[in-house]
């Protein structure tokens, strides 16, 4: 996340609000119990944000003295959000939203909605293990190294509704239909972008492990 003081733009690190509002008022140049009276309070008001010995700091001041720092309106609310200090709307507006998902929740439960959704799966499992089981001994018959290598896939996708839902979404269409010519256009295209993707994915890792 990045952020302008009227100085250019700056990059959060990895500190607390306390440490970056310190950073930013020594870059301003502005003493710390200047920039308490100038927001109207007392002198020891931000030495005390600073060293974190406010625990809920009011968004209203906190924004204030940003803006008093040279960030513009935009920029300061960002930043009080990044650090999760939050307005009183904000924070009505969270315990809406969390007594809606309540509701909802409870509504689900009332109405056997997750029962229904794990019979649905069961079902759909059941059918790909019966049709699986009759074409598992044709499979083995083409390449038994590949058979047991998507019979590993095929396992995997099985572990959770979200692999399973996304395997019957993409089973869902005929691809004996396709010609040759249009079934080796899917293949490249898909095992491009796999490939592409998990090394991404792997480059990610290694930099998160550094």
């Amino acid at each position: 996340m990045c952020f302008n003081n009227g100085k250019g733009a700056g990059k959060l690190s990895n500190s607390s609000f306390g440490q970056e509002l310190k950073n930013l008022r020594k870059q301003a140049g502005i003493p710390s119990k200047v920039l308490s009276q100038r927001v109207g309070k007392a002198v020891t008001y931000v030495s005390q944000l600073e060293r974190e010995k406010i625990k809920n700091p009011s968004y209203d001041t906190c924004l204030e003295i940003l803006v008093k720092l040279g960030l513009n309106q935009t920029d300061a609310e960002k930043l009080l959000t990044y650090y999760g200090i939050h307005s009183k709307e904000e924070k009505r507006s969270y315990v809406e939203s969390g007594i809606k998902l309540h509701e909802e929740l409870n509504e689900k439960i009332e109405s056997y909605y997750y029962v229904k959704k794990f019979e649905e799966i069961g079902k759909k499992k059941s059918r790909f293990l019966e049709l699986a089981d009759k074409n598992l001994s044709v499979l083995g018959q083409y390449d038994s190294t590949k058979a047991d290598l998507v019979l590993h896939n095929l396992n995997k996708l099985m572990e959770t509704e979200e692999n399973a839902a996304f395997f019957f979404s993409l089973f869902e269409n005929d691809f004996s239909r396709l010609s040759d010519e249009n079934r080796d256009i899917l293949l490249n295209t898909v095992k491009q972008y796999y490939k592409k993707t998990n090394s991404r994915n792997i480059v990610e890792e290694m930099g998160e492990s550094e």
